[in-house]
């Protein structure tokens, strides 16, 4: 199939498969036991919590990863399980992009919004 590209120079692919940006495969080096498991990766796409950004969600391969924080040099990625996760094995990873749409969507607007107040003067 062919690509289209918009008005704004957009190219968007017509196909089924997923967007690149948005997944690849990386190898489980740690994983930390607990209440909130965490597991460290070789290299990650996952956006992490911080500088008005909130963290990305996705999988780990067949654990949810529902937060993503810097720990120290390193990426801690808290997942529902690591259940069926070994260190040393490569996993796909996947973002999930309606989250992080969702998620750039409100930063935008409530950054407009605060801009809009903080420039209006008296009486207006």
């Amino acid at each position: 199939m062919e690509d289209r590209t918009d008005k704004f120079g957009t190219t968007s692919r017509n196909d089924n498969l997923p967007d690149p940006s948005l997944q690849t495969f990386a190898t489980v080096t740690a994983m930390v036991p607990g209440e909130r498991p965490i597991v460290r990766l070789s290299h990650t796409l996952f956006f992490q919590e911080g500088q008005c950004r909130t963290a990305d969600r996705g999988w780990i391969g067949p654990g949810q990863v529902v937060h993503v924080a810097l720990n120290g040099g390193g990426i801690d990625h808290y997942v529902d399980t690591t259940e069926g996760l070994v260190i040393g094995e490569c996993y796909s990873i996947l973002i999930d992009g309606q989250w992080r749409y969702e998620q750039a969507v409100a930063h935008y607007l409530a950054v407009k919004i605060l801009m809009d107040i903080l420039q209006r003067r008296p009486g207006d």
